[in-house]
């Protein structure tokens, strides 16, 4: 992957999330999971006063692993990249899947079906093959969940001691 293809690729997917944690917080996520999942009370309350500061967090991250990765470690830079994008096929299955569940349309999902997954499988399909591969898919839903437990307990804490 040339570094022009890889500056598009990380820009493109960067904005993509951002449109899509747009879309989260304009239909407003959090309400939509306290009606339609079986979140626990406290949870949703800490998840609906933190929401903001999740969103934000999550969406900043991505560029500064983007920009760590073209600087501290470009020979794993396509490694990372397809991971992220990965991570963003397995949020927009996730918004797809708990619309269907629901029969509602999840905020989200407008952005998942129209920018995450054709984004995200444009730089899959141009990363090397042996990025696409039930290895890496799995690390990135690995990543994913991870990075939702931790931006759920940081907005729990914002919330708990801002």
């Amino acid at each position: 992957m040339t570094n022009e293809r890889a500056t598009r690729s990380w820009a493109g997917l960067t904005a993509v999330l951002a449109l899509h944690n747009l879309e989260e917080w304009a239909r407003d996520l959090p309400a939509w999971t306290a009606i339609h999942t079986p979140v626990p009370e406290l949870v949703h309350a800490s998840l609906y006063s933190g929401f903001t500061f999740g969103l934000i967090l999550v969406s900043v991250v991505p560029v500064i692993v983007a920009v760590g990765a073209r600087r501290l470690v470009p020979k794993h830079e396509p490694l990372l990249l397809a991971v992220f994008a990965w991570v963003l096929v397995a949020n927009a299955t996730w918004h797809i899947a708990l619309s269907l569940l629901s029969w509602t349309l999840m905020p989200g999902l407008f952005t998942s079906l129209g920018l995450l997954l054709p984004v995200s499988l444009r730089v899959i399909w141009a990363s090397p093959s042996r990025y696409r591969n039930g290895w890496i898919i799995l690390w990135a839903v690995i990543v994913m969940i991870a990075v939702t437990l931790i931006t759920l307990i940081l907005s729990v804490l914002a919330v708990t001691f801002g």
